[in-house]
Formats: C-alpha cells, sequence, structure tokens
C-alpha cells in the first residue's frame, strides 16, 4: 500500500514538466524527476535547500518577492524567466505560482 507522500511523489513524477512544490520559508518539500534534473542533483539533496540556491541574487530577490505575494494574495501567476542551469545552459522558463 502507498503512504501519502508516494502518491504524492508519483504524481508529480507524472507532469511531463518541472514541477517543484515549496513550504512557506521557501524551501523545496517535493519536486519531480524533471525538476531534479533540471537543477542536475538529486531529489534527495534538493528537499529542504532554498530555492534561490540556484539563480543569481537579483533573481532569488525577485522570486522571493513573487512567492511573499501570492502567499499574501493567493493570486496565481505566470510569467517568462531565463535560468542557467547547472550546465551553463540558458533556458527559458515559464513558472507557474499557485
Amino acid at each position: 500500500m502507498l503512504t501519502d507522500i508516494a502518491i504524492c511523489q508519483a504524481v508529480l513524477d507524472a507532469l511531463p514538466e518541472a514541477t517543484v512544490l515549496k513550504d512557506d520559508m521557501r524551501k523545496l518539500v517535493f519536486l519531480n524527476q524533471k525538476a531534479s534534473e533540471f537543477y542536475g542533483r538529486s531529489r534527495e539533496k534538493l528537499i529542504g535547500e532554498d530555492v534561490s540556491f540556484f539563480t543569481d541574487p537579483e533573481q532569488a530577490a525577485r522570486q522571493r518577492e513573487r512567492d511573499i505575494e501570492i502567499l499574501a494574495t493567493g493570486e496565481k501567476t505566470v510569467h517568462e524567466e531565463t535560468m542557467i542551469d547547472p550546465a551553463g545552459k540558458r533556458r527559458n522558463v515559464l513558472p507557474r505560482h499557485a
């Protein structure tokens, strides 16, 4: 029998895009295999990390402001960002916050 955590992980892993869930302190709680591949680290090493580890300070500040606004308002957002993956490749991403 699957645990609730195993069920959540299976659902996340079935998604076709990198997906993460953060707590209100902006630390990674769940992420799927696509996100693990995107960040270039194992899921075990990423859980509990602040999401700003992956971005430059300016981008981390923008993300933190968006996260605070979303937690305060509950409004969903989608925006485009350019990120650099662990291999140094620039990627255009569409973070969705809900």
